[in-house]
């Protein structure tokens, strides 16, 4: 708690816009001291007040971080919605932001679609890596009534 507190202080006081990288630092410390609506609040604060920069990674990462805070607070809607702005920042589906859509679609009831974006994780994940997920996403397709 108390270096969360530290880090909301320095953000109040400071004059100068943080970068993504440092917010993105804060936001991983909060995360980890389980502060996550000081985080949320972070990473919304420095989204709505800095449209997409060069710095697409980092601004991918907090939609990310973003969508998967809206999906543990059962908040789908959101969550879906963080989930297609870092695919719309990118240009390009991603593993991350594909599933965590086909999560937040299999909760708000469209098995449809949450399937489609199972099959898409899947042809998006590298079957080389051990742990590549698609085990995982193909079991999910079966909990959905479908087949992989």
């Amino acid at each position: 708690m108390a270096a969360a507190a530290y880090w909301v202080y320095l953000i109040r006081r400071s004059p100068a816009p943080a970068s993504p990288v440092s917010i993105r630092s804060q936001a991983v410390l909060l995360d980890n001291e389980h502060q996550y609506l000081t985080e949320q609040q972070l990473l919304q604060n420095y989204l709505a007040a800095n449209p997409p920069q060069t710095d697409k990674a980092n601004l991918y990462w907090m939609m990310i971080q973003l969508g998967d805070l809206a999906l543990n607070q059962k908040n789908y809607n959101s969550a879906l919605q963080w989930f297609q702005k870092a695919e719309a920042l990118t240009g390009k589906k991603q593993v991350q932001d594909v599933v965590g859509a086909a999560t937040a679609e299999a909760s708000l009831g469209d098995k449809s679609a949450a399937i489609a974006d199972y099959r898409e994780a899947i042809k998006l994940s590298d079957p080389s890596k051990i742990d590549n997920g698609i085990s995982g996403y193909q079991a999910a397709i079966r909990l959905l009534g479908g087949q992989p």
